[in-house]
């Protein structure tokens, strides 16, 4: 990344005068754009032209407007963004390890209370299986994602960024599926006892812990993908921190080089 950085620093400085963002939200969006300009450098490649060409072409045409510049800026600037950003690096290293054993504890004491239960499989929902197929999905996503960072390393920050949005989005599938079926339990077992007056409360009884069994699986599979999500991004966090360090050296090269010629 250091070479494509270097290969394309005059485009970057231009952009970065014009961005109002305070560091590292402004080196977010450098990056993301020297990602679009090695995108658009390789496409120009691919239609013969050959490197130097390539270079001067994309010099000449690509251009971004202030309203685009706006939208970056909105995207990479918001609230919980600029909170993190103004946590010290230690303090939210600490913080996040505390996060982190806190949900931890939370899953395996939820995980053994729910297998603890006597009656857990006897009385299982039939929405634990769609919730467990979500679960499925996060756990393989997660190895995925976890297999190409220790073989690939993090060259494909911007694609690994992307994809790792889907596991905080499976998460909260599984939860919403969750708290569904729960409720749909709880009426399921209502309606039995409509029918069945006699039996309205065992029939309550039962619903009610096949809804808090599913609620809890839930619930735990949710807070797995939570945390898988959390272990990977963190890793893609460090390698953007330390390409924005590359690119904050470079545009300060620059203008080193900038003052030597105007004194």
């Amino acid at each position: 990344m250091s070479a494509t950085l270097h290969r394309y620093r005059d485009v970057l400085r231009h952009a970065s005068d014009r961005l109002n963002l305070p560091q590292p939200a402004r080196s977010r969006v450098l990056l993301e754009i020297a990602g679009d300009l090695e995108d658009l450098h390789a496409h120009y490649l691919a239609e013969g032209l050959d490197d130097a060409a390539a270079l001067r072409r994309l010099r000449t045409e690509y251009a971004l407007s202030d309203d685009a510049l706006a939208d970056l800026a909105a995207l990479h600037g918001g609230p919980l963004r600029r909170l993190l950003d103004g946590l010290s690096a230690q303090t939210r290293t600490r913080w996040e390890r505390g996060l982190l054993l806190g949900l931890l504890a939370f899953a395996a004491l939820a995980a053994g209370q729910l297998l603890l239960t006597r009656d857990f499989f006897a009385l299982r929902s039939p929405f634990l299986w769609p919730v467990l197929a979500l679960a499925l999905v996060a756990f393989a996503l997660a190895l995925r994602h976890g297999w190409r960072i220790l073989t690939r390393g993090t060259r494909e920050l911007r694609l690994l960024r992307r994809e790792l949005n889907a596991l905080p989005a499976l998460a909260v599938a599984q939860l919403a599926l969750g708290g569904l079926g729960a409720w749909l339990e709880l009426g399921r077992g209502a309606w039995a006892g409509r029918v069945e007056p006699s039996q309205v409360g065992p029939r309550m009884a039962d619903a009610f812990q096949a809804g808090v069994a599913l609620a809890i699986v839930a619930q735990v599979c949710a807070l797995l993908a939570g945390l898988a999500w959390f272990i990977l991004e963190r890793r893609v966090r460090a390698a953007e921190m330390h390409e924005a360090l590359l690119l904050q050296g470079i545009l300060a090269e620059d203008e080193n080089t900038d003052e030597g010629r105007h004194p």
